[in-house]
């Protein structure tokens, strides 16, 4: 499984194809579809927060996914097109719970304020980006961010790419990871139990997916992937801790102390 599209689309001269930036390992393969496809090209960056901009082309991108902010997003839009201008400030000042108690308290305590805000955020309007959001932004080391996600990755994909059923591009094809996403060659139903039971979280992606598409392997991904954080607040003791629990319970050893 590459993440890729099966069949050969071709579009008439007002469609628009829309292309998932996954896990935001797919850098090359965009650049392949936007030579063919041009500005009826959507990509998907939401999982691709460092992904280049291709001229011409259409993108939007989500901070929230990669750093601590409550909401915002950027989009990209290609060189002729029209721009619909925002009139209205976001505000974020009810939605910074779950981030002010996931730093005192860890991860578990934010999590039902972080569903919350979630939910208040898919009945929202467009508008322009909050003040909040947009300081926190530019108060970033991205540089640092990037090179602590691409270590982590590597780490992880040294360790246990032999036990990955998917298929992932060479690391110099892509410019920075949101995740390691990882599905178990051998799967075992309580892998994502017993990460959790080590503090590790693992988001299930897709899941009306698996409620849709029984017997395929649309099924198959959103059940079993695993998709391992690579944080740039972690670094290699986390990374250790992960790779080794993983291994145990996914057909593998222990390989590190």
């Amino acid at each position: 499984m590459n993440l890729e599209i099966v069949e050969d689309i071709e579009l008439g001269e007002h469609d628009y194809i829309v292309v998932n930036n996954y896990f935001g390992i797919k850098d090359q393969y965009i650049e392949q579809l936007s030579k063919k496809y041009g500005n009826h090209l959507i990509v998907d960056n939401a999982q691709a927060f460092f992904a280049p901009v291709i001229p011409d082309t259409y993108a939007f991108y989500s901070p929230r996914k990669f750093f601590g902010v409550p909401d915002g997003g950027v989009a990209y839009v290609a060189n002729h097109a029209k721009i619909v201008k925002c009139e209205e400030q976001d505000d974020s000042s009810d939605r910074l719970r779950h981030l002010q108690l996931r730093k005192e308290n860890g991860a578990e305590a934010g999590f039902a304020a972080y569903q919350l805000n979630e939910n208040k955020l898919d009945s929202l309007p467009m508008q322009l980006m909050s003040d909040y959001t947009h300081k926190v932004l530019c108060g970033i080391d991205y540089a640092t961010a990037k090179q602590k996600r691409r270590a982590n990755y590597k780490m992880l994909h040294e360790t246990l790419g032999y036990l990955n059923a998917l298929s992932l591009p060479p690391m110099d094809t892509f410019a920075c990871p949101m995740v390691y996403p990882f599905m178990p060659k051998k799967c075992n139903a309580d892998l994502r139990k017993k990460l959790q039971e080590q503090r590790i979280y693992t988001a299930t992606y897709w899941p009306k997916l698996a409620e849709r598409n029984h017997g395929t392997s649309e099924e198959c991904l959103a059940k079993t992937l695993m998709p391992l954080p690579i944080d740039q607040r972690y670094g290699e003791e986390e990374m250790k801790c992960i790779a080794n629990t993983v291994a145990e319970f996914a057909g593998g050893g222990v390989f590190a102390e």
